[in-house]
């Protein structure tokens, strides 16, 4: 996706459509799937692209470097506009939306997932739901110091959950499991995947058997 900004859009809505056809085009080459699943594939594509795009801009916004992806010429222009007040204005505002939300918790994760997050901490290590929680719901500074919670709810959330019982391993494993499949894929769910197609063709085989001994056997 990087390699097709060649413009300062600032959002994914930015994006031409004839661009974003590209990046599907060269992701289809790259990748296969069923036809049936056409219509589906294209809207995960396309919500990913969009996911990862702010993500993108959003790093390099907090951390005022410029990725080399982005041209000279392209990062001023995107400077400019970071500092507009338009974009204050919008930043605002998509708070405020956020904190108004009922039930709803503002985190610091962006759109990746936990378990991708969980996989960044661990380094070989294992770690607690209560150190991926910190990471995605307090504020830091450049460093990476914690500071403070993001918002008094996720500060009474982590409370709540550090004064409930431990789950069981086999809770947490499986857990982390369905958040491996939901989050970005791995080795590990590319090996799972392989697995599960490979079985459904040893069914299909074992099928195919069966029925060609029980025409056997009828005739």
């Amino acid at each position: 996706m990087c390699s097709f900004y060649h413009e300062p859009w600032r959002s994914w809505s930015e994006v031409p459509c004839h661009i974003r056809d590209r990046m599907f085009t060269e992701f289809r080459i790259k990748c296969a799937w069923s036809h049936d699943l056409e219509a589906e594939v294209w809207t995960v594509f396309f919500k990913k692209c969009s996911d990862r795009f702010f993500d993108l801009l959003r790093t390099a916004r907090e951390n005022n470097v410029r990725p080399t992806w982005i041209l000279d010429d392209l990062w001023v222009n995107l400077l400019e506009y970071w500092k507009s007040l338009e974009f204050e204005k919008k930043s605002r505002q998509g708070r405020e939306a956020r904190m108004s939300e009922k039930g709803s918790s503002m985190h610091t994760g962006g759109s990746i997932s936990m378990e991708t997050h969980r996989r960044r901490l661990a380094k070989g290590r294992p770690v607690t739901h209560d150190e991926v929680f910190e990471e995605t719901h307090m504020k830091k500074l450049k460093d990476g110091t914690k500071i403070t919670w993001v918002e008094t709810r996720a500060e009474t959330t982590h409370v709540g959950q550090s004064n409930q019982p431990k789950r069981s391993s086999w809770t947490c494993g499986l857990r982390q499991l369905v958040e491996c499949i939901r989050g970005e894929p791995t080795a590990l769910d590319q090996s799972l995947v392989s697995i599960i197609l490979l079985l459904n063709c040893v069914v299909l085989i074992l099928l195919h058997i069966a029925r060609l001994m029980w025409m056997s056997l009828s005739n």
